[in-house]
């Protein structure tokens, strides 16, 4: 009996201490993050990328292997082993050079999902403000009209549409506290903190208007710099040098050739349009920005009125809440298209080979 009651006494504990363990290992944490740092963390902890890694490395040693299996470039009739052996490895070499690039494009992409997900926290985050500095207002509300209701200068039908007012900002700030929670879920799956963690972030990503002086020179740029782009390119290359060899007959080889010229010629197209859309999308956000800074002007200026109504006795706190309310939502609006405006001048710098992270700025 003893014996038992010991045994349960050591389990009893060992749940508690087990229990304890992981619940001091979720406890969420709220670490300092910077852009940079988030980048770091995401690329060391992407599984897809080590992945691409050792397709690289395998690729290097396919390469290898064919190389020990071609003695000289074969001009004119020859071996058809010797040339079945040149053309695995020409398809080896394009097969690692692909590798490679998509190796490099892949950690590009994780940079701009980063860029992404870091913005949208932040334009999360500033939404929340907003419908805090909203509920706060409409909750004022509430409480004078049940005052004047009481001494009867209120009618019950508006009681009932100030209560409604009421519910819907509660439950748009209900709504924008799970936006955030979302957004921090998708940011922490990406960068290595626990789903419940909220990382304090505290790079403000600065704002710079795109800037194009040849449209021409930015698709050119596109397409020498685009792994899906230059594969196809490269493989019409591969094509005509298979036409000298008699790997195949000569019209089915003129036919592969067509057919890799069509494949190259669609995946430029499809780059152009992607990058013409994008270009369009960061334009109309840049006129968006435009609008939105000068609410929040608008928006200042009629706080400082409403501040200056109170302070001389003609204005009321409802008033004051009103303006700081108007005031928070232009800021909301502003920093949710900045937000959009950085994840898609990511995207454009990504897809035209440049450095994909905008320019940091600490937060004050």
């Amino acid at each position: 009996m003893v014996k038992r009651a010991c045994c349960a006494v050591l389990m009893i504990l060992m749940t508690v201490i087990f229990s304890a363990g992981v619940a001091m290992a979720k406890e969420p944490a709220a670490p300092e993050v910077s852009l940079q740092e988030a980048v770091d963390r995401a690329l060391e902890l992407s599984k897809s990328l080590k992945m691409a890694e050792l397709e690289k490395d395998k690729a290097s040693e396919q390469r290898g292997d064919a190389q020990k299996e071609v003695k000289y470039t074969p001009t004119g009739m020859v071996n058809p082993e010797i040339e079945s052996a040149y053309a695995t490895l020409l398809q080896s070499e394009l097969n690692y050079q692909i590798k490679s690039k998509s190796y490099s494009a892949l950690q590009e992409d994780i940079q701009q999902q980063v860029v992404d997900k870091y913005s949208t926290v932040l334009s999360a985050r500033e939404a929340r403000g907003n419908a805090q500095a909203a509920y706060k207002k409409a909750e004022w509300d509430k409480r004078m009209s049940q005052l004047k209701l009481q001494v009867g200068i209120l009618s019950q039908l508006d009681m009932t549409g100030v209560n409604t007012t009421f519910e819907q900002k509660q439950s748009a700030l209900v709504q924008a506290e799970q936006d955030l929670g979302k957004a921090y879920v998708e940011f922490n799956a990406l960068t290595g903190f626990w789903p419940e963690d909220r990382p304090q972030l505290v790079t403000d990503i600065s704002y710079e208007p795109i800037n194009v002086t040849s449209f021409t020179a930015e698709v050119n740029r596109a397409i020498d710099n685009n792994p899906d782009v230059w594969a196809a390119l490269q493989n019409v290359t591969i094509e005509r040098q298979d036409l000298r060899m008699a790997l195949q007959p000569y019209d089915i080889e003129k036919i592969e050739i067509e057919m890799a010229e069509l494949s190259a010629d669609e995946a430029e197209d499809e780059l152009e349009k992607q990058l013409i859309l994008l270009y369009h999308d960061i334009v109309s956000l840049e006129g968006g920005i435009k609008a939105a800074e000068q609410g929040i002007s608008a928006a200042e200026e009629a706080l400082e009125a409403a501040q200056l109504k109170v302070d001389i006795g003609m204005g009321t706190e409802g008033d004051l809440l009103q303006a700081e309310a108007n005031l928070k939502s232009a800021e909301s609006t502003l920093v949710g298209l900045k937000a959009s405006h950085s994840a898609a001048m990511a995207a454009y710098f990504n897809l035209t080979s440049r450095d994909v992270l905008p320019a940091e700025t600490p937060q004050v």
